[in-house]
């Protein structure tokens, strides 16, 4: 009797394996396909998805200033992305139909996803204008006691690993 191949995993990793392995395959043919157009479309939209995924899992990174820009154009790139549902369908009917739904699915996921990031970069941006400010206090020479007491109740909302959160709370001690 014949084995049966065992289940394919089911997991994100396995998901863009499979995306990238088509991608592939699709490069090296010369035909063009509904199937190979959303397929260079939608690897595009799960590596994005990745890179979104990190970003809200470790939002200490976001809040470091020196990935600001990165962060900024991973939205960009999502707004981007979430607008290929405005793109031209294919001339087929039947083609223009798997295309259209494809596109809008992903279109609406990314769109979400978005609308988080647009969250958390509002929230970075606050923490940037917050630290300029806390920044100008605590280099003069005598901070007043109620600055002092405003910046400490204030770095509760941000990142307690930051330095300038830091050197907040042990300017207040």
């Amino acid at each position: 009797s014949a084995r049966a191949d065992p289940p394919a995993e089911n997991g994100g990793g396995v998901l863009f394996q499979l995306v990238a392995d088509f991608v592939k395959s699709e490069k090296s043919t010369r035909i063009s396909t509904p199937e190979g157009v959303l397929a260079g479309e939608l690897n595009d939209v799960t590596l994005w998805f990745a890179r979104a995924f990190k970003a809200l899992a470790s939002p200490s990174d976001v809040y470091d200033k020196k990935n600001a820009g990165r962060f900024d154009k991973l939205i960009q790139g999502g707004e981007r992305l979430a607008e290929l549902d405005r793109a031209k369908s294919l001339d087929i009917d039947e083609d223009a139909t798997l295309v259209d739904g494809l596109r809008g699915a992903y279109s609406r996921a990314v769109d979400d996803e978005v609308k988080r990031l647009l969250v958390l970069q509002a929230r970075r941006d606050k923490f940037l204008r917050w630290g300029e400010r806390a920044d100008a206090a605590m280099s003069k020479d005598k901070v007043p006691v109620e600055t002092l007491i405003e910046l400490n109740a204030e770095s509760g909302a941000f990142p307690p690993s930051s330095e300038i959160v830091i050197r907040v709370r042990n300017k207040t001690r």
